[in-house]
């Protein structure tokens, strides 16, 4: 299974969830995305038995609330794994960016602009401080978790210890391909080849980068 040995320590885990965070709207503007992200979610549950959750981001909530209700559901999941020899699994599709706090926000297209950190310049109809979130959140766990962003930008300097992060982009890259969801896609496939067979996350990624 792949929690035998996923973490890069090649620990074994008793417990496995993986937590989906996606856009209400993630269907409707990229189908080939959405589908990426039900076949992993089916291989993660099918095929190595891991527990699932899905968040979604409603676009029309205020963005407050949709901080707090994912802060609150994060923190649930933490709290039935503190005691247990547990690795949480954290996974978001979809589109990113780094605004002028050095902070990464999880948008869907549309208005108003929001300028990132670097300068350039993006319309967004709904947005998600993820930083906020995860550091209120996964950030202060002892639980391990892995963070897998199939999205254009983020910021990696929260990680604390026993976080590893894997993403379809560097902090300072625009995904051109988020939106077909081609970094889902390689990871499933990865998957597919590794299974029955030890796996840890840098040897994942290298398989990802050679793709």
């Amino acid at each position: 299974m792949l929690s035998a040995a996923l973490f890069p320590s090649g620990r074994t885990y008793e417990k496995v969830i993986a937590i989906f965070v996606v856009w209400d709207s993630l269907e409707e503007q990229y189908p080939a995305l959405a589908q990426a992200v039900h076949d992993l979610q089916a291989l993660l549950v099918e095929h190595y038995y891991y527990h699932f959750e899905q968040v979604v981001l409603k676009t029309n909530d205020g963005m407050e609330r949709r901080l707090n209700t994912l802060i609150s559901l994060l923190n649930i999941y933490i709290k039935r794994l503190e005691h247990d020899n547990a690795l949480i699994i954290l996974y978001y599709g979809g589109h990113g960016m780094i605004v002028k706090d050095n902070e990464t926000h999880l948008t869907t297209t549309g208005a108003p602009i929001i300028e990132q950190s670097f300068g350039l310049k993006f319309t967004v109809k709904a947005s998600l401080n993820f930083t906020k979130a995860m550091q209120a959140s996964l950030e202060l766990t002892k639980t391990d978790v892995i963070y897998l962003l199939d999205t254009c930008y983020h910021q990696t300097g929260v990680l604390s210890a026993g976080k590893e992060l894997l993403a379809a982009c560097s902090d300072a890259e625009h995904g051109t391909s988020v939106a077909e969801g081609e970094f889902t896609k390689h990871f499933v496939q990865v998957l597919q080849e590794q299974q029955g067979m030890p796996i840890t996350l840098s040897n994942v990624h290298a398989k990802l980068r050679n793709r």
